[in-house]
Order: C-alpha cells, then sequence, then structure tokens
C-alpha cells in the first residue's frame, strides 16, 4: 500500500460488516456482508482523499480451530474487492 500520514481504522465485525447468517460467528469465509449501505461510500471517499484504510480484527477462531487463516484472507480480499479500495488489515490470532 502506498504511504499516507492519514490513517481511517476501523475493527471489521460489526462495525463494516456482520453476518449474512445472523448468526453469531460466521459459517464460512462468505458468511458476511457490508453492515451499513454507507461504508462503502465513507471508505471509498477516505481513500480518495489519501487516508490510508486499516482493519483491524480479533479472528480467535483460528487458534482454536474454528476457521482458517485462509479463509480470513479470503473474506478480506472479498470485501476489498466490493468496496473497491485497498486496505491494509491487522488480525489478532489469539
Amino acid at each position: 500500500m502506498p504511504h499516507s500520514t492519514k490513517i481511517a481504522s476501523f475493527d471489521m465485525d460489526d462495525t463494516l460488516i456482520t453476518r449474512k447468517s445472523g448468526a453469531k460467528f460466521p459459517k464460512d469465509a462468505n458468511d458476511w456482508l457490508i453492515l451499513y449501505p454507507q461504508v462503502g461510500l465513507t471508505l471509498q471517499k477516505l481513500a480518495k482523499d489519501n487516508y490510508k484504510i486499516v482493519i483491524f480484527t480479533n479472528q480467535n477462531g483460528i487458534e482454536k480451530g474454528h476457521t482458517k487463516a485462509e479463509d480470513i484472507r479470503k473474506k478480506v480480499a472479498n470485501i476489498a474487492q466490493e468496496l473497491q479500495i485497498e486496505m491494509q488489515v491487522f488480525v489478532a490470532t489469539s
């Protein structure tokens, strides 16, 4: 990602996205949808204004064996593609 002195950071789950299934935890890498209609527009505007978009997320399910790191990578890539932005993501696995 390009360097920027301006950073906009967000939590991923229940801030930017939620689960399609309505379950407490996602069922798979595709069990997500953008939480609010304005999320995409807001992040696109920030990116256009040269903000580096940084996402933080806790994914304890990786350590517990409930999900795979590759599934999280796939989900993040799909979210970035849907939002049409570049983003840097930090994942806490335990």
